[in-house]
């Protein structure tokens, strides 16, 4: 049985982690400078492998609610909801690390 995508959907639900990790990041731009400088494990990759994998995983987490959003789980607005509140805590990461520099947190 195959099932229509519903593009207008996809695409929200995939805009939606998007534009939080790219507003985490924003507000927390200096201070990815500042951890770039301070002394790190020699297995450490590159900084450029950050913002293309958080790029993967926000766009895997969006096309994830969608799949939820779409099916008839009876429990998918629970979900939802846990999702919410994981990706508020995504956003909340990059600016309390990053931004205040909550190291230990």
């Amino acid at each position: 049985m195959s099932k229509v995508i519903k593009l207008k959907e996809l695409i929200i639900s995939i805009v939606i982690p998007l534009l939080v990790g790219g507003l985490s990041s924003l507000f927390s731009m200096n201070g990815f400078k500042e951890f770039e400088a301070i002394r790190k494990p020699a297995f450490t990759p590159p900084g450029i492998v950050f913002p293309i994998a958080w790029t993967i995983l926000y766009i895997l987490m969006g096309i994830g609610s969608y799949l939820v959003y779409m099916s008839n789980c009876k429990d998918k607005y629970k979900a939802l909801r846990v999702y919410s509140v994981q990706l508020f805590f995504n956003f909340l990461w990059s600016i309390l690390f990053f931004g205040f520099k909550l190291y230990w947190l």
